[in-house]
């Protein structure tokens, strides 16, 4: 499943043989985020400074928005109960069920937001009818 706010080439295929070879109850697609500090960063212990980097940049691996469930994994929900998918994934993993993350390397671009979006509607081609 895909969020509704997700736009991505994403090779649906590949990350079902992922989720079936890992043996997985549920599956999230993860891509690699990064971003830059627009500042110096100062590392101190009390007033003291210890170290400084310069504009850093953090790596993270975010959550994509596209995942796989096996049919189990929908025994965690209670029936007419709102369940988000960070939820889910957090009830599954109680009940020591396998969650794992499929790194994704294809373009993805959330549209959540209301910039994402015109930003999308911008490099979109146009239609010409």
């Amino acid at each position: 499943m895909t969020n509704g706010d997700v736009i991505t080439d994403i090779r649906y295929g590949e990350l079902l043989d992922f989720h079936i070879r890992q043996g997985a109850s549920a599956t999230m697609a993860v891509r690699v985020h990064e971003w830059q500090h627009p500042f110096g960063v100062v590392q101190t212990k009390g007033v003291e400074i210890i170290g400084f980097e310069e504009k850093p940049v953090a790596r993270s691996h975010i959550n994509a928005g596209v995942y796989v469930l096996d049919p189990d994994a929908l025994g965690v929900l209670n029936a007419d109960a709102r369940c988000d998918m960070p939820t889910l994934f957090e009830r599954l993993q109680a009940k020591t069920k396998r969650t794992v993350a499929y790194p994704m390397h294809e373009p993805w671009l959330d549209v959540g937001r209301p910039d994402d979006l015109a930003a999308a509607r911008l490099r979109s081609p146009k239609d010409k009818s």
